[in-house]
């Protein structure tokens, strides 16, 4: 009996995936666990994650916290998928626009990063890593004027990583002038 409902949780739980597009088909793809002494915690936890966002999958929480063990993995775009999916269904959800930017970011594609950055300040004025990690990127990108608004901006909430990204700032400046 209890196999025959386990059986028919996973017939349903196919149907329902196989209506969902590829990219997210390969986010939910569920793995079985093995329970024994040497399990892996983090990949126990990825998996109970997955069901919990293949459980509630408006859920913005769970799709966040996904993107965070995913990128913790090393599978940057699957944590992309998760994020792009938790903004999806929460608009103003800075924590996830910062970690796309971040995400972004560790790819190269830095013209990403820097929207993703803008985002999560849009949603959020007063949030301190989304403006440090901008002017980070818009020294990077060339955009030094703008690079260095950052650290004024930041000064008002954090006057100390204000200093430090003014320090990276100069110490950029003074190894692209020095080359």
């Amino acid at each position: 009996m209890e196999t025959k409902l386990s059986i028919t949780i996973t017939l349903n739980e196919t149907i329902w995936l196989m209506k969902l597009s590829e990219k997210n088909y390969r986010m939910f793809l569920l793995r079985p666990i093995i329970m024994c002494e040497h399990v892996n915690n983090d990949d126990l936890q990825l998996e109970i994650f997955r069901l919990e966002t293949f459980k509630n999958p408006h859920d913005s929480a769970n799709w966040y916290k996904l993107g965070v063990l995913y990128f913790e993995k090393g599978e940057t775009d699957l944590a992309i998928d998760a994020w792009h999916e938790a903004v999806k269904h929460q608009q103003k959800f800075a924590d996830a626009y910062h970690e796309l930017g971040v995400a972004y970011g560790s790819i190269g594609l830095f013209d990403e990063a820097r929207d993703h950055f803008h985002k999560a300040i849009e949603c959020d004025k007063n949030h301190i890593q989304a403006h440090y990690n901008l002017g980070v990127v818009l020294d990077v990108l060339g955009q030094k004027t703008q690079a260095w608004r950052q650290t004024k901006i930041l000064r008002r909430f954090d006057p100390i990583l204000s200093e430090m990204l003014a320090r990276q700032l100069k110490r950029r400046y003074k190894q692209k002038t020095a080359a």
